[in-house]
């Protein structure tokens, strides 16, 4: 419980007005010369991790190459969705083939990858971080048709951080709706 009583819920509607706010004040301190990376929506700043993602593989083929790969996979998210870099919780599970199965198509390398982050984006958005990741993952000998993505979109209401205090309610420090 807060200070002065519970916090008031947002209704969806109040959530987009509020998101629309914080979008035309990004792009007005954008033209005066802020570099995104260093833009918050507000004036309280503080750790965010979001979006919060989870990467399966069958076997244990990237030997000592698993921090390079998540990074890969961070980097896409970072260019594509603007969002600041060692912010977002990512998590590698390496399943042992017999507690993993895949699609009869899928190769050894297949890839499956699960986004959790803050509903906004744009269909043109989702299509260029689909398009980054599997480009990133190429070095590693993954093959484009050997990664799967899903996007699960949530609205800043469904996650609560920072002390138990829903993410609606604080300034998460980047744009959401690109």
């Amino acid at each position: 419980v807060f200070p002065d009583g519970p916090v008031p819920r947002r209704s969806e509607r109040q959530e987009e007005e509020r998101s629309e706010r914080a979008r035309r004040h990004y792009y007005e301190r954008l033209r005066k010369g802020a570099h995104p990376t260093n833009l918050t929506t507000g004036d309280e700043m503080g750790e965010v991790l979001m979006p919060d993602v989870l990467v399966e593989v069958r076997g244990d083929w990237l030997k000592d190459r698993k921090v390079d790969f998540i990074d890969a996979i961070e980097d896409g998210i970072v260019a594509v969705l603007r969002t600041p870099k060692d912010d977002k919780i990512l998590r590698l599970i390496e399943h042992s083939p017999e507690n993993f199965s895949v699609p009869r198509w899928a190769g050894e390398y297949f890839t499956h990858i699960e986004i959790t982050m803050f509903k906004g984006r744009s269909i043109d958005v989702k299509r260029a971080l689909y398009r980054a990741i599997v480009k990133n993952l190429g070095p590693f000998g993954v093959p484009p048709n050997d990664v799967k993505i899903i996007l699960i979109e949530v609205l800043p209401s469904d996650v609560g951080m920072r002390g138990g205090r829903a993410a609606c309610d604080l300034e998460i420090g980047y744009e959401i709706a690109i």
